[in-house]
């Protein structure tokens, strides 16, 4: 099988590394070593592509570039080929404005991913303790959709306490639209994004 690997590609947090740490030493050897003999390597995640993405090679100490990297659950792909960072299927402005007059009676803290910082609605301790651990800066809008809005983006963002996820998501479910598709993509986070 080894003979006949050409890509590998990887998950971050809990696949490559555990939760906001450093990438062991044997699976730094294993990929360096697969990478010389002609394995690409690139990262998949949920987090947008962006500096600190790129910064993973220094912080991991990894000898070699990345190949590739896919962003936003597949919405950003970035490779060694044409070094430009492409979008796919984003929410309008108006789909976006949609989904925030929608959400808004749940009282959740709205976010999204805007070049190397995160927007906001709200600072609570769940974006605290995310963007510590991914080094970006949050712009926090007090409340303010419009600054959500202000461009397509790849997705929204809404953090909730885990103890509210049925009602929340039968909330959700009540409100579908052709428009977009909201998934649970970790404990306590929904993203809605282009179907």
């Amino acid at each position: 099988m080894i003979d006949t690997l050409k890509v590998i590609v990887a998950d971050i947090d809990g696949t490559l590394v555990s939760k906001g740490e450093m990438i062991m030493p044997i699976t730094l050897q294993a990929l360096t070593e697969l990478h010389e003999k002609g394995v690409l390597f690139g990262l998949a995640t949920g987090r947008s592509i962006n500096r600190n993405m790129f910064q993973r090679k220094e912080d991991w100490g990894l000898p070699f570039d990345f190949d590739l990297l896919i962003g936003i659950n597949g919405g950003q792909l970035w490779s060694q080929e044409n070094k430009k960072i492409q979008s796919f299927y984003l929410l309008s402005v108006d789909t976006m404005h949609e989904i925030l007059d929608m959400m808004d009676p749940l009282g959740l803290p709205a976010s999204l991913y805007e070049e190397d910082h995160m927007v906001s609605t709200a600072l609570d301790e769940m974006i605290i303790t995310s963007m510590k651990r991914n080094h970006m800066e949050v712009i926090v809008t007090d409340g303010d959709y419009e600054r959500l809005c202000i461009a397509p983006n790849n997705n929204l963002i809404f953090r909730y306490e885990e103890s509210r996820e049925k009602e929340i998501f039968d909330y959700i479910h009540e409100h579908e639209s052709e428009k977009y598709l909201a998934v649970k993509t970790s404990p306590g986070i929904v993203e809605f994004m282009d179907p």
